[in-house]
């Protein structure tokens, strides 16, 4: 119905200008967002397309569930649209599938609900009976994945890693309120591998790090995909790939993507094709390394031996 309704120019989404008539509709399971133009004639028409699918399908759309989010409207237009579609206004963040939504960075209140998570689960493992190869295993199954779905979004910053790092120390050894104990070992040692003499705990910066490479991973696979369109035409329009993607002007989700693919650009290695998706000095596409690195600094000398050869010359006929 909605792609009917965009084809008959009923309605209108967001970024006509990065795709095709807009992105109109995300849904996922039973979360659904739609994006409209904010158009008087456009909201009563959405209006009268939600009336014709309860009609249709029998079922019943839940006005009172729902929220409207207006953008860069004057209040007037805003008490409109509410009046329209009969919704409450929200407001961000919002969360869809359990991520928190914002035009801003994510702020320590966003973050809270996952520390808090942590400490109640902590909270039931105080006891003399768990042993301390009990903790570990229950830190490395539990604690340390709780974070994992919001770190493959998000670039966490320091605090939230060191305060989520701290509770899980405190719990290995076993160290809270009223019961203090000595750490045997700092945090690092103990996030070490097996191999290199720690307890194999996942470093949750890390770990982060690793998740948010996996997107860019998946951008370059993914080409023809929605999330891939609007990516590719709203930062890389004079850019030849995402290794060269400037951080300004961009999401919270973006920036971090694009900071972690700093770190992965010397492990990509480039098959050249038609060449107009590499760097020529930059990107490694001949050999293990970027030629910057394999014949940069020769180039540089031979420049300076030409340039100041003539100047050397000059000199001794002058004199």
């Amino acid at each position: 119905m909605l792609k009917k309704a965009v084809a008959a120019g009923l309605i209108r989404g967001l970024g006509s200008d990065l795709v095709e008539n807009g992105v109109v509709c995300l849904q996922y399971a039973d979360d659904t967002i739609l994006f409209l133009d904010a158009n008087e004639k456009v909201v009563k028409n959405m209006k009268w397309i939600f009336t014709c699918f309860e009609q249709m399908s029998g079922m019943r759309i839940n006005y009172h569930k729902s929220e409207i989010i207006p953008m860069n409207v004057s209040e007037q237009e805003k008490r409109g649209m509410v009046e329209t579609l009969g919704c409450p206004e929200g407001t961000f963040p919002i969360n869809y599938l359990g991520i928190p939504l914002h035009y801003q960075k994510i702020t320590q209140e966003d973050l809270q609900p996952l520390v808090d998570k942590i400490l109640k689960r902590i909270s039931g493992w105080r006891g003399k009976l768990l042993s301390h190869v009990g903790r570990i295993v229950l830190i490395k199954t539990c604690l340390a994945s709780i974070p994992i779905y919001l770190m493959s979004f998000f670039k966490f910053p320091k605090w939230a890693l060191k305060l989520i790092n701290t509770h899980m120390a405190n719990c290995l050894w076993n160290d809270y309120e009223g019961h203090g104990r000595i750490h045997l070992a700092n945090w690092q040692l103990v996030s070490m591998k097996k191999e290199a003499g720690g307890l194999g705990i996942p470093d949750l910066r890390d770990l982060n790090l690793a998740l948010l490479g996996s997107w860019v991973k998946r951008f370059i696979r993914d080409e023809g995909k929605l999330w891939h369109s609007v990516i590719r035409k709203k930062y890389m329009r004079n850019v030849p790939n995402i290794f060269c993607v400037p951080t300004t002007h961009s999401s919270t989700f973006w920036k971090g993507i694009i900071g972690t693919a700093k770190a992965l650009k010397f492990g990509y290695k480039w098959s050249v094709g038609d060449g107009m998706q590499i760097r020529f000095w930059k990107d490694t596409w001949f050999g293990n390394s970027p030629c910057l690195f394999n014949f940069g600094t020769y180039m540089l000398s031979v420049i300076k031996w030409e340039v100041g050869w003539p100047i050397f010359g000059m000199a001794n006929r002058s004199s």
